[in-house]
């Protein structure tokens, strides 16, 4: 008991502790110091002694955390008209811009996750994860979430030809979005 207690604690103070990073403004002015992400907000701080501040996408753009080089980027993307700005991880940036947003599907938002005892089996707890993939061009407005498979993917990047070619030929995977978006930064972008 004491064990799960110590690893619980541990845990805790090792999400609770920030890490060194940049906060981007949209004005394009930027402050370093040390930042988490709680909540669809950035937690940041200019030094560890400080208490940190909530900001939100109506000052702040991105923020970069940088521990030992190497770089993660995280920025406000409103998915379309009607859903409110969502944190995103930045994968792959050009022509177009590769967004990750991992969804944590609880039964209780406001609870952590419960626990479901299956037979035979330890506590698990229930806490579903879905990775979304979003695209988006400079000229766009709005990105676009790829999703059902190779149909959308090769709609959205139907004007380069070669690429949707070597999606057609299996040389391109449906996991390898990245290497999709950096071929058509590569190839195709104007």
């Amino acid at each position: 008991m004491i064990r799960i207690f110590l690893l619980f604690f541990l845990w805790n103070v090792s999400f609770a502790q920030s890490n060194e990073a940049t906060l981007f403004f949209k004005d394009g002015t930027s402050v370093k110091g040390f930042g988490t992400i709680k909540k669809n907000k950035i937690q940041f701080r200019a030094s560890l002694n400080d208490e940190p501040d909530l900001w939100d996408e109506v000052l702040v753009e991105s923020i970069v955390f940088d521990p030992e080089d190497t770089f993660v980027k995280y920025a406000f993307v409103k998915p379309d008209k009607m859903s409110k700005y969502k944190i995103m991880k930045v994968i792959t940036e050009g022509e177009v811009t590769l967004y990750e947003h991992v969804v944590i599907d609880y039964f209780d938002f406001d609870d952590p996750p419960f626990t479901i005892n299956l037979p035979g089996t330890q506590h698990q707890p229930y806490q579903p994860e879905k990775t979304r993939h979003y695209v988006q061009k400079k000229k766009e407005e709005f990105p676009t979430l790829l999703k059902d498979g190779f149909g959308r993917i090769k709609k959205y990047f139907s004007d380069c030809e070669t690429l949707v070619k070597k999606i057609e030929n299996n040389q391109f995977y449906r996991n390898e979005i990245q290497q999709i978006v950096e071929y058509y930064n590569d190839i195709c972008a104007e």
